[in-house]
């Protein structure tokens, strides 16, 4: 770990650099750090073509990326294409893999009471890392075939589902279930066993509940139906591996928020034995864990953890590791988050399910905020996973900051017939609480209303 001081040469440094936001998102400075670790990692798409990412930052709430990354990655996609036209479903095998060793944990750790507490933490870290690393090509391999396939046909976008079924498809199908059940109680209990790590993200863990179940069943929709394609084998290819990016991006986040659940007790024990809360014990990198628990005491001042609480900087700046503690952290989220509000009257962004309708915003960025939502509220957010199906539900329409037809939000619209607007860039931080708004997805304009 490089530990920079904010020294005025490093902060020219990050805003000489062409930045883009990909989300703003709450957590903790360790899943974050582990997580900007996994992407960096070069990851070899074929035996010539090796995806590389050198600059990738969270400034405190706010994931931002060089925006050379995307068309450097197009350029890598290419170079594979013309390779290997399969190298997307050799990838999806190998995730595949992957994807059962981190179930192999995730269940290991389940119920685990007594343990070998650095081991575990270790076997944690090694699993997220190995998952997450997936997502240096995922997100950006569904833009590019996005975009290939629309120059050829818009009409192929209709078939952006996942490759293979995802938990967020089990989840539906066990609501279903639960309300066409007359002895709906023990079916809710193993649901919530079952889904109980639906609402956490980057070890920011809450509780799922019975009552939230009871809310859900009775807006759950039908089953999506999915068409089968036999179109021209140019586009066949582009399309599986659209679908096989689709796949790989929403299971990364599936598995995530499952290792960050279901590791929660251990971290808990872990922080007990350093003297320390939970949410300091987060603020720690891996490697300060694993030499506290070998030291039995931890190895980071108060001082520090505090500056830590207050905003932090990490990730990789022109290749190399960073972490910048404390008050900058603010300034440079300011810095990179500011808008001219008065001079937007409209926001565009990208279609994703079509329909046009009219709300009042709610601003959603934290789990803490699912209380405000009321049904038929207009959801706006930077981005969607899993822990938002229950907000989702109740919406007349989605807004989002980031996403392409292959995110989140994109394929829940899609199912359930919700005007979504993704991509927006600035919707979270241009519109307000309240405020009126008209959803047009047909032609990807957000209207603010008077």
């Amino acid at each position: 770990m490089i530990i920079f001081m904010a020294t005025d040469k490093t902060i020219k440094i990050i805003k000489s650099k062409s930045w883009e936001i990909c989300v703003t998102r709450p957590g903790y400075l360790q899943p974050k750090l582990i997580v900007l670790r996994a992407e960096t990692t070069p990851f070899k798409i074929t035996p010539k073509v090796v995806v590389k990412i050198k600059d990738d930052l969270w400034v405190k709430g706010a994931n931002i990326f060089n925006v050379q990354r995307r068309n450097e990655a197009f350029g890598y996609f290419k170079k594979g294409f013309e390779e290997d036209k399969n190298w997307p479903l050799k990838i999806y095998k190998r995730f595949k893999y992957d994807e059962k060793e981190a179930g192999f944990f995730i269940g290991k750790i389940k119920n685990l009471k007594e343990t070998d507490k650095v081991g575990i933490f270790s076997e944690y870290n090694s699993n997220l890392l190995k998952i997450q690393n997936y997502y240096a090509i995922a997100e950006v391999l569904a833009d590019y075939c996005e975009d290939e396939l629309r120059g050829k046909n818009n009409d192929l976008l209709k078939f952006a589902f996942p490759y293979s079924k995802l938990d967020m498809e089990n989840f539906e199908s066990s609501l279903r279930r639960i309300k066409k059940s007359r002895n709906k109680d023990k079916l809710i209990q193993n649901h919530v066993k079952e889904f109980a790590w639906i609402l956490t993200g980057y070890n920011i863990v809450k509780i799922y509940k019975k009552k939230d179940v009871l809310n859900e069943v009775k807006t759950v929709g039908k089953e999506a139906v999915r068409l089968e394609f036999t179109g021209e084998s140019q586009e066949a290819y582009l399309l599986k591996s659209l679908q096989i990016a689709i796949y790989i991006r929403n299971r990364i986040k599936e598995l995530s928020q499952q290792l960050w659940f279901y590791i929660e007790p251990i971290s808990v024990a872990i922080a007990k034995d350093f003297g320390i809360s939970r949410n300091d014990f987060f603020q720690l990198t891996y490697e300060e864990v694993v030499e506290s628990m070998k030291k039995e005491k931890c190895t980071v001042s108060g001082n520090e953890i505090a500056r830590r609480n207050d905003g932090f900087i990490c990730g990789f700046l022109s290749g190399k590791e960073i972490l910048i503690t404390g008050k900058i952290s603010r300034e440079l989220y300011d810095y990179f988050t500011r808008v001219d509000e008065k001079k937007i009257s409209e926001i565009k962004g990208v279609s994703a399910s079509k329909g046009l309708t009219r709300g009042r915003v709610k601003i959603i960025t934290t789990p803490q905020d699912f209380k405000k939502f009321n049904k038929g509220d207009i959801l706006v957010a930077p981005m969607t996973t899993p822990d938002y199906i229950i907000l989702m539900r109740k919406a007349s329409a989605f807004i989002t900051d980031e996403g392409g037809v292959s995110c989140h939000a994109a394929i829940v619209a899609r199912e359930m017939k919700r005007p979504c607007i993704i991509g927006t860039k600035i919707a979270t931080r241009v519109l307000k609480d309240g405020q009126m708004v008209e959803v047009d997805a047909d032609n990807g304009i957000v209207k603010i209303l008077k």
